[in-house]
């Protein structure tokens, strides 16, 4: 924790610029006595029956983003990078897709980051998701490759939650994959049916 907040003090200035840019605000209303932004970071968690798949660095079952956006009450947005490092918000539009392992062991326990960013003091109102795409194949014991049906559904993900952002405090929200209901078995292949929600906003 005091590693982040050492990264926080050294950027500042620089992080306070970009996210009043982000916002919609001209430099000339920039205020330099402007609350010092706070955290927050999204992570995956997976629920599945583990009687069937289990978590294992065996096991796949890829999640794929476009983007990930935060939504302010007054619906000014601010786009939820990868970590803290990534500075370069202002140049959203060419921010790459990010791939998860829905069963990877860290979601278990809600630890797999989905992104983690600098926001300005507030209330915001949802969580955006742009083009969720789930991937192909659940790929079991390092070699089954189980055909997904209805794979090529790529969705926006909106998720209205009402959250605050509070100066130099973390807001974790964790997101949820219900495996157990988003993935149907048949004989050999596997339908998507997916079930995503918010199931814990937490404040630190």
């Amino acid at each position: 924790m005091k590693n982040r907040w050492n990264i926080l003090r050294n950027v500042v200035p620089c992080l306070l610029l970009g996210i009043m840019v982000l916002l919609g605000l001209s430099c000339s209303q920039y205020n330099y006595s402007s609350p010092l932004p706070g955290i927050v970071s999204i992570r995956l968690h997976t629920i599945v029956d583990t009687t069937q798949i289990s978590f294992s660095p065996l096991n796949n079952f890829t999640l794929t983003v476009s983007q990930i956006w935060a939504f302010r009450s007054d619906g000014a947005r601010a786009e939820v990078v990868a970590d803290l490092t990534a500075l370069t918000q202002t140049q959203s539009s060419g921010s790459s897709s990010r791939s998860f392992n829905t069963l990877d062991a860290r979601a278990q326990d809600s630890s797999l980051y989905l992104g983690e960013t600098f926001l300005p003091p507030g209330d915001y109102t949802e969580i955006f998701i742009q083009k969720a795409q789930p991937g192909h194949y659940v790929v079991l014991d390092g070699y089954r490759n189980i055909p997904i049906v209805n794979d090529t559904i790529q969705q926006d993900l909106f998720f209205r939650k009402p959250f605050k952002i509070r100066e130099g405090h973390y807001t974790n929200i964790v997101l949820t994959i219900n495996l157990d209901s988003s993935l149907v078995r048949l004989a050999d292949q596997f339908y998507f049916n997916p079930l995503y929600y918010i199931s814990s906003v937490q404040y630190e």
